[in-house]
């Protein structure tokens, strides 16, 4: 931004401010946690700062628990703690439902770190159209690491391999699935800085139904005789995502 422009007008020069126009990082100036990725526009986001009554949660196998925890947090105090059973189906998950919005390209973010070594971790976007429930699917396999999506058939397609996110106590690493929901297509996938383009890949439709909603899923999969935990923080939903 310029600077030396007349002092009595809103663009004044000044030694150490500049003119801000940009909404988002006003936004952001003031202590919004959407600060990864602040493409699309903002209709529902979370801190956990107000608990966990806004979201659905299973846990399935020994030791199985999903709750709040403030040992670690990417802002505020408080994050999820979703911690997978040791037999059973070893998982632990938390889902959020909202009212359908205008059918655009759509944004799911959230941000998470790793308290032990997982075996899964998936990112599930199921939007409820009105005709059909389409789902977007994505999961880091720990053990693989690989980065993976179901495609138009339900099918396990690999999208990128030697994924290995450091685990710190301090780290939150953030993925984020974009699709056009229109025209139940994906549009992207973004973990931390590598970003993978999905644009015009079909979504899969599992089936029919009357129903208009969108689910947001975070779900965990544990390894057989342990009790994995992975931290959960900052989901985020968008609309009108660019292109």
């Amino acid at each position: 931004m310029a600077h030396g422009t007349p002092d009595w007008g809103v663009t004044a020069g000044a030694v150490t401010t500049y003119q801000l126009t940009d909404l988002a990082e006003l936004a952001v100036r003031l202590g919004s946690i959407d600060t990864f990725d602040r493409r699309g526009d903002v209709i529902w986001l979370d801190s956990f700062a107000d608990g966990l009554n806004k979201w659905g949660s299973l846990a399935s196998g020994t030791g199985a628990a999903v709750g709040l925890s403030v040992a670690r947090a990417r802002n505020g105090q408080f994050c999820a703690l979703l911690t997978a059973g040791s037999d059973a189906s070893r998982s632990a998950e938390i889902a959020r439902l909202i009212a359908l919005p205008v059918l655009s390209r759509l944004g799911c973010e959230v941000s998470f770190s790793l308290g032990s070594a997982i075996d899964l971790l998936d990112l599930v976007v199921d939007v409820f159209d009105g005709t059909n429930q389409v789902e977007y699917y994505v999961w880091w396999d720990a053990d693989a690491e690989t980065l993976n999506y179901l495609d138009v058939n339900g099918d396990a397609v690999i999208l990128a391999t030697g994924v290995d996110p450091w685990r710190s106590a301090t780290l939150f690493h953030t993925w984020k699935v974009v699709v056009e929901a229109s025209a139940r297509e994906w549009v992207r996938v973004i973990l931390d800085d590598r970003q993978y383009s999905l644009a015009g890949v079909a979504g899969y439709v599992i089936g029919p139904g009357p129903d208009r909603y969108l689910r947001l899923t975070v779900r965990l999969w544990g390894h057989a005789g342990e009790n994995d935990t992975v931290y959960v923080d900052d989901p985020i939903i968008t609309q009108n995502e660019p292109a």
